[in-house]
């Protein structure tokens, strides 16, 4: 269920304000089934927040998968940019079973 998909990221965002926490690594731990599934709901989280048209996402790893396989959870840091701002979205994700896992935003805005 896990694999890493790295994004190019500007160094400036990497040490912006959005990070008070340690960046354990930049780009998501997602596989493109689960980012095709988290995409929209991020789209939206930020639609809600008074940007409709998202340009860029970046990621980043800020807790590393634990528990077992098939049970194991890591959080995320989504940078999305798009109408001349910036907006940080925290996704929280989870494994349920073996081949499936769902995210849940964890700072809506």
């Amino acid at each position: 269920m896990l694999c890493g998909l790295l994004v190019s990221l500007p160094v400036a965002a990497a040490e912006g304000e959005y990070f008070s926490e340690e960046i354990v690594q930049q780009g998501t731990l997602a596989n493109e089934t689960l980012l095709r599934d988290a995409m929209p709901g991020v789209a939206a989280e930020v639609a809600r927040r008074g940007c409709e048209v998202p340009e860029q996402f970046f990621a980043f790893v800020l807790a590393m998968p634990k528990g077992k396989v098939g049970e194991r959870y890591w959080h995320e840091r989504w940078i999305v940019e798009g109408c001349e701002r910036e907006y940080p979205v925290d996704i929280e994700f989870r494994e349920d079973g073996v081949n499936a896992a769902y995210w849940t935003i964890k700072n809506k805005g």
